[in-house]
């Protein structure tokens, strides 16, 4: 799974990372986290999906983003994920404000 942007959250991640922050979700959203289909389409092995979220974070914060997927298949299985979403959105309500430091 890769999830873009330049975020605290940002880069690739294994199967195992995904698990373990999937079954954190109650910690950061104890009511939560809503997601609706706003549309999807199709082609050959990849499908794209736009979404939105909400969900009220443990910081009081709403969080409501926007998200683009791009879901690939091989023999019926996912091989690839892509997450791109509002990255300000990410920072200031799920990594506190916090940016990974610049490269120098």
């Amino acid at each position: 799974v890769q999830t873009m942007g330049s975020t605290l959250i940002s880069g690739i991640h294994d199967r195992e990372h995904i698990a373990s922050a999937t079954a954190g979700i109650f910690d950061v959203f104890p009511e939560g986290l809503r997601f609706t289909v706003k549309g999807m389409v199709a082609e050959g092995d990849k499908v794209a999906v736009e979404a939105e979220s909400e969900g009220e974070h443990v910081s009081g914060k709403v969080y409501n983003n926007q998200y683009h997927f791009l879901f690939q298949f091989r023999a019926g299985k996912l091989v690839a994920l892509r997450e791109y979403m509002d990255t300000e959105m990410v920072t200031d309500v799920l990594c506190g404000g916090q940016r990974p430091p610049f490269d120098t």
